[in-house]
């Protein structure tokens, strides 16, 4: 039921484009234990990319071919992103549409704006290239938020799994926060960023945040089962709700108001799975003896930070379900290090603390709880990495290990002395350590 791994099995044989492609990719995969097989899969990848530059086409073969080798950049070279192919694919899947060679709601359509959607959704997190972020398809793909009758809509895709409407907005999140945190790098002897710009970006979080909480994913009896033991409907039906949370992560990381003002609000008026969210911070907090019911004038710097790592630490738990041998294994590094920014070590000397605990063994509790978490995140980015292509995890762990480094060289007081809606400006953050040491890679 994988029209990607079908179309791909039934055209090598005959296809030099599609065999060029597909064994570049092999070679990647057995690099580390066949070192004298790199230059073999350069050669090939190198091949398949002479063709393609050399057509204008957009037949299915050139689509696919697009994707195997534009997606797989990083595997050659950890720091390319495959930028250009992506905008070979996204002009010629238009052109495919337009001259109706594709059925944007057929099988072949949803899989294509599919793998767009993901392709993308890495992109935006690493890249500033304003058409590449920005959707220039511009044509709406039908995607039933409750689907009545099993269809290919609700056939989970091999990439975007049954989340695709919660990849779209987590590409306009991906914008939203490298374009805040480029922002906040401007020197201080430089012009301060536009006031009307930062309201703008403020507003635009809210909304963002509001249709995250608002999109929802099919009930597990509306999803197709794609007949994989290893990965089971409930697994993907995770693995979107994952997506979900690391979205808000991001956004409540970012612009710290909207993470307030969803706190303060009246949560009766709460839908179940918003409420439902909330209620695992809580969860956790209990657990650990931390009281994090607190008065609206009492959501300080320290409580918001303490806040996140809970909802981070959520979100990893969620992810711990999944067992790295199944089919969302090779999709979850970006989970991995996006959320690994979060997970800060509480120290039992921090008086800023005091009152949100019932004793100074609760934070005792926490961070056994925080290290347990991190050492789950890194032991799976690395056991990845024995079966995944290596170069791009190599600096997924480097991200890792930096973010935190910077976090346990300081303490909970010291990193929330500036606070504004660009963002908690002295904590330390994944997406910067990747921007500042040039760790840019495709994660997935």
């Amino acid at each position: 039921m994988n029209p990607f791994r079908a179309w791909v099995g039934r055209a090598w044989s005959h296809s030099r484009l599609i065999f060029c492609a597909m064994q570049s990719m092999a070679a990647a995969n057995l690099e580390r234990f066949y070192p004298s097989i790199i230059p073999i899969g350069q050669e090939l990848r190198k091949e398949a990319s002479v063709m393609l530059a050399c057509s204008t086409d957009c037949q299915r073969e050139t689509l696919l071919a697009l994707l195997m080798i534009g997606a797989t950049s990083s595997w050659f070279n950890p720091k390319d992103s495959g930028a250009s192919l992506f905008l070979s694919f996204q002009s010629r899947l238009k052109r495919a549409i337009l001259l109706n060679k594709v059925d944007i709601n057929g099988a072949e359509g949803l899989f294509y704006m599919g793998s767009l959607v993901y392709w993308r959704m890495l992109l935006s997190y690493v890249h500033d290239h304003p058409r590449i972020v920005r959707d220039e398809i511009g044509i709406s793909v039908r995607v039933p938020s409750q689907p009545s009758t099993l269809s290919f809509n609700n056939t989970p895709h091999p990439w975007a799994g049954v989340g695709f409407e919660i990849q779209k907005i987590l590409c306009e999140v991906g914008l939203l926060i490298r374009t805040k945190r480029r922002k906040s790098k401007v020197p201080d002897d430089e012009p301060n960023p536009n006031l009307f710009d930062s309201q703008n970006s403020l507003l635009e979080a809210f909304e963002l945040e509001s249709r995250l909480l608002q999109t929802g994913c099919p009930a597990e009896d509306q999803v197709t089962n794609p007949g994989d033991h290893q990965t089971p409907v409930d697994h993907l039906l995770v693995f979107a709700e994952v997506y979900r949370l690391l979205g808000l992560l991001q956004i409540y990381r970012i612009f710290p108001t909207v993470l307030t003002s969803r706190l303060a609000a009246d949560r009766s008026t709460w839908i179940s799975s918003t409420r439902r969210i909330f209620n695992m911070v809580h969860h956790h907090a209990m657990t650990w003896g931390l009281q994090m019911n607190v008065p609206q004038d009492q959501f300080s710097p320290n409580f918001m930070a303490i806040w996140l790592t809970l909802f981070a630490y959520s979100i990893i738990e969620k992810l711990k379900a999944l067992p790295i041998e199944a089919g969302t294994g090779a999709f979850q590094p970006f989970l991995l290090v996006a959320c690994s920014g979060e997970l800060r070590r509480p120290s039992v000397f921090t008086a800023g603390l005091k009152a949100l605990i019932h004793s100074d063994g609760s934070l005792i509790l926490m961070e056994t709880g925080i290290l347990r978490a991190r050492q789950i995140l890194l032991g799976r980015l690395q056991m990845l990495r024995d079966f995944l292509p290596p170069k791009p995890w190599d600096l997924c762990v480097s991200i890792v290990q930096e973010v935190w480094s910077r976090m346990d060289a300081i303490s909970f007081p010291s990193i929330l002395d500036k606070e504004s809606d660009s963002g908690m400006d002295n904590m330390p953050l994944w997406l910067d350590v990747m921007i500042d040491h040039g760790y840019e890679t495709l994660m997935g």
